[in-house]
């Protein structure tokens, strides 16, 4: 069964018991416009694989962060090149390489090379975090892992399950044009922060401040008027719950994989947002 190759902060994997439990029992195609590990995608891959309306994808998947988006479409396309470039790293992994690799511009690489790079990255980096600087920099220092070990089944897998999918660098207002009514729409943005020390949302350059927030909360609107179901992940705050107002709001207990220190991976709430019972 595929599952997410890369890992992702705020991932959604631990949270699938009870994401799965509410995806509607029927929908025509799956849009997920914040990607990133695409836990909730991969879970629900499966039964993605019937048969494509009219000869179309069943699933459309976007994310602002070009270099992920390249990754996927490099396993996608090209997972034996994929894994051929980790299993060289695999044999020549250091502290000093895994400094070089991060050092080199991924605009000045091609595509195979870039998913090569963020997979190896991700995976060597310090507690699998992804995090890049204002001017698109990735900054994450490396994660003392003694041996890098190549998952080759998974990257295979996942290249199976991406098959049929669309892959596309959007926005998400953008991705969202995209969706017709009876489809459906799994939203897991950057979320709102519980505290001042847990304010990331450092994916892409841009960021995602609360002005994106609002922006996504009125696309939820449009959404509903054209007959699309959707259901979103967000931190439960008191800023959240008053953005999602009107909508079928439950809050759900979820563990926090990342953070520098055990203290910090102490269960939070987390809310899950629906158009639909």
């Amino acid at each position: 069964m595929a599952k997410p190759f890369l890992k992702w902060a705020g991932g959604k994997t631990a949270l699938l018991p009870e994401l799965l439990s509410r995806v509607p029992t029927s929908f025509n195609r799956y849009h997920e416009p914040f990607l990133g590990g695409g836990a909730m995608f991969f879970a629900l891959s499966e039964r993605l694989q019937g048969p494509s309306l009219a000869g179309k994808a069943k699933a459309y998947l976007s994310d602002l962060n070009e270099e992920l988006i390249t990754t996927y479409y490099e396993v996608q396309t090209r997972p034996g090149l994929v894994c051929d470039g980790l299993s060289d790293l695999a044999t020549r992994h250091s502290e000093d390489l895994y400094q070089r690799v991060r050092d080199v511009d991924p605009r000045n690489t091609v595509p195979t090379g870039v998913a090569i790079r963020m997979i190896y990255l991700n995976k060597s980096g310090f507690n699998g975090l992804y995090r890049v600087n204002k001017s698109g920099k990735f900054n994450v220092p490396w994660g003392k892992r003694k041996k890098f070990n190549v998952d080759y089944d998974g990257i295979y897998a996942a290249g199976r399950a991406l098959k049929s999918v669309i892959l596309s660098t959007l926005a998400f207002d953008k991705a969202l044009e995209f969706v017709k009514g009876g489809d459906f729409v799994y939203f897991d943005p950057p979320y709102f922060p519980v505290s001042d020390t847990s304010n990331f949302a450092s994916y892409t350059k841009e960021g995602f401040g609360r002005m994106s927030q609002q922006i996504l909360a009125d696309e939820l609107v449009k959404l509903n008027r054209r007959g699309a179901k959707f259901m979103l992940s967000n931190a439960d705050t008191p800023e959240a719950r008053a953005l999602y107002n009107g909508w079928h709001i439950e809050s759900v207990e979820a563990p926090r994989r990342i953070s520098a220190k055990n203290s910090g991976r102490e269960p939070v709430r987390e809310l899950i947002v629906r158009n639909y019972q």
